[in-house]
């Protein structure tokens, strides 16, 4: 018990601390701009993504999975956002709630915080949604943080390979991508 509420308080500070990163902006200015999908509408990206792939990051061991699950805020623009983690096995390990903020005029690039304090810039970057917003891919333009996500698990290998050549295309290291396994079932 005891270690699980310890590994949720170290999820919830790693990711309060990696979303209110400022970005390295000598470093992103090196970088091309991220692709945008066109056509984007935030209310079909609404709801439940299970994360199929990720590159590594402080706030997520490597042996967990996690969702986000996304809701309209009472605000013009707002998203509620709810992580949560996974042991392999599928037991609820930690659940996280921010908010999210659409950016007017680009909706691909929201202001996601989980925090008190909340970034000044868009820091996650919806890269590519397939039309029927089945598939995602999001990441951020220091090529730091990449996430391939799925409305259900698991993902053919043919369609993750498409949505890895996507995340390669737009410059991420994808060689250092982690692939969930998630089992049959998970706790809710």
């Amino acid at each position: 018990m005891m270690k699980n509420i310890l590994l949720m308080l170290h999820l919830i500070c790693c990711i309060s601390s990696v979303m209110a990163e400022k970005p390295a902006k000598d470093k992103q200015d090196q970088q091309p701009p991220l692709p945008f999908p066109k056509e984007f509408d935030s209310t079909k990206y609404l709801g439940k993504w299970y994360e199929a792939a990720r590159l590594p990051t402080p706030a997520q061991p490597a042996k967990t999975l996690a969702t986000a699950e996304y809701s309209a805020g009472e605000k013009e623009g707002e998203v509620i956002v709810v992580n949560t983690a996974y042991s392999t096995e599928g037991k609820q390990l930690a659940t996280i709630k921010g908010e999210a903020q659409l950016q007017p005029g680009n909706p691909p690039r929201l202001i996601v915080s989980f925090g008190p304090v909340a970034p000044k810039e868009p820091n996650y970057y919806v890269i590519h949604v397939d039309e029927k917003y089945q598939y995602a891919v999001v990441g951020r333009p220091n090529r730091k943080s990449l996430f391939i996500l799925a409305r259900t698990v698991p993902v053919s290998e043919n369609q993750i390979a498409e949505l890895v050549e996507i995340a390669k295309k737009a410059g991420f290291p994808t060689d250092k991508l982690i692939f969930d396994e998630w089992p049959d079932k998970t706790e809710e």
